[in-house]
């Protein structure tokens, strides 16, 4: 039998068996296969690898991944012990060690690459707009070290006032 003509509910079981990785390749390789199993890829990403694409959507500015991640129930106030966007260049982010423990909330990235739609999402989850990142950075300095003065405007106007 051709796994297209599986019943969703055996689609699914082969799904929970298989890594991150291989599952992303199963999906690439029909249009079924990713319509049928994309949210189980997202849930898998968010409950067994800490939501990492949080990451990579907010480099990216991906804003339909973000709403994924968030509906298959994300923590966007959740750190990662790796990088630290503030060590960027505009063409590279510089890696540091879990040994520094550094931690970096996914709307650093989001300031940092001047993705101003993605910094509001976040904002509206419930994100601080005061974080500072491990060099006590916020996010007006990191948009505004990346040239992203637009986010910086912006920002401007979503600061409580004091």
């Amino acid at each position: 039998m051709a796994m297209l003509k599986l019943p969703y509910e055996l689609l699914m079981l082969i799904a929970r068996q298989l890594e991150s990785k291989d599952l992303n390749a199963l999906l690439q390789c029909h249009p079924y296969l990713y319509h049928s199993l994309n949210n189980y890829l997202y849930y898998y990403n968010v409950h067994h690898h800490d939501a990492s694409a949080l990451f990579w959507a907010t480099t990216a500015g991906s804003d339909v991944t973000l709403q994924r991640l968030l509906d298959a129930g994300a923590n966007v106030r959740w750190e990662l012990r790796y990088w630290a966007c503030s060590k960027s260049s505009p063409s590279r982010i510089h890696l540091r060690g879990r040994a520094e423990g550094i931690k970096e909330r996914p709307i650093s990235y989001a300031a940092s690459h001047g993705h101003v739609e993605i910094v509001a999402k976040l904002l509206d989850q419930g994100v601080d707009i005061n974080y500072q990142d491990p060099d006590s950075l916020s996010l007006f300095a990191l948009a505004a070290r990346g040239g992203h003065f637009d986010l910086v405007r912006c920002s401007l106007a979503w600061a409580p006032v004091n």
